[in-house]
């Protein structure tokens, strides 16, 4: 029986938060995700109707709303770096 060592889940984890996928990512030298000037005003809009909004609402309106698909959306940590626009 295989087991799952714990640093690879919570790495798995933090994969599936951030992208919502649990799909590998090409690793070192990948073409960072960038984010649209459409994509960041989106952000902006959402932020500013609710300047409380939460990193895991924006991500699943951009997807639902079809901003963004699970390819090209951007990082949780790119949402935090954008507090500024809300």
């Amino acid at each position: 029986m295989k087991t799952v060592n714990n640093t690879r889940k919570d790495e798995g984890q933090k994969s599936y938060y951030e992208t919502g996928s649990i799909k590998p990512r090409a690793i070192g030298g990948s073409k960072p995700r960038v984010a649209t000037t459409p994509v960041v005003q989106k952000i902006a809009d959402y932020k500013r109707e609710c300047p409380s909004i939460f990193a895991w609402e924006i991500r699943d309106r951009l997807l639902t709303e079809q901003v963004c698909n699970s390819d090209n959306i951007p990082s949780k940590k790119f949402y935090d770096s954008t507090h500024a626009l809300g």
